[in-house]
C-alpha cells in the first residue's frame, strides 16, 4: 500500500492586528459559529483547518503549509473569504506537490492556485498534460 501527499508552503505577509485577529478566529477549530467553515463543505469534520498553519513575526505572517495532507481547494476558499473582507484588490497564489510514497504510475503531479475576492483559478499538471495530448493528437 502506498500512501499519497499533497505539500505545500506559502505565506501571506503583512498582516494588521485586525487581520491577524480574524485568521485565529477562522482558524480556530473551536469558534463557533465559523460562517467561513460552513463554505468549506469539503473540509473534514474532525480536522479544522485541513491544512498547517502557523502566525510568524508578531503575528503579522501568516505561513500556510502542509508536509503530508493539506487541502488546497479549502484554503483557496479561506483565503478568498479573507480577500473580501481586507484585501479585495490584493491575490494569493500557491504552488503544490502531489507526491506517493511509492512510485506508483499515475500518483505524482501538482499544480496552482490563484485566488482574488472574485475568482478562484486552478491549474493541475494532468490536466496540462492531457491538454497537450489532446493537441498532439489533433494534429496526426
Amino acid at each position: 500500500m502506498a500512501d499519497n501527499y499533497t505539500k505545500f508552503s506559502e505565506v501571506i505577509e503583512y498582516l494588521t492586528e485586525e487581520e491577524s485577529k480574524w485568521w485565529e478566529i477562522i482558524l480556530n477549530p473551536n469558534s463557533i459559529p465559523n460562517p467561513i467553515r460552513k463554505k468549506c463543505e469539503d473540509a473534514p469534520d474532525d480536522q479544522w483547518p485541513p491544512f498547517d498553519y502557523v502566525l510568524e513575526d508578531e503575528g503579522t505572517t501568516l505561513w500556510f503549509k502542509s508536509e503530508a495532507y493539506g487541502n488546497v481547494a479549502v484554503l483557496a476558499r479561506v483565503v478568498q473569504e479573507f480577500l473580501k473582507v481586507y484585501r479585495p484588490n490584493d491575490f494569493f497564489s500557491l504552488a503544490h506537490a502531489e507526491t506517493c510514497s511509492r512510485p506508483r504510475v499515475g500518483e505524482f503531479g501538482g499544480g496552482a492556485v490563484f485566488v482574488t475576492a472574485k475568482k478562484i483559478r486552478y491549474m493541475h499538471a494532468w490536466t496540462w498534460a492531457a491538454l497537450q495530448r489532446i493537441k498532439f493528437k489533433a494534429k496526426k
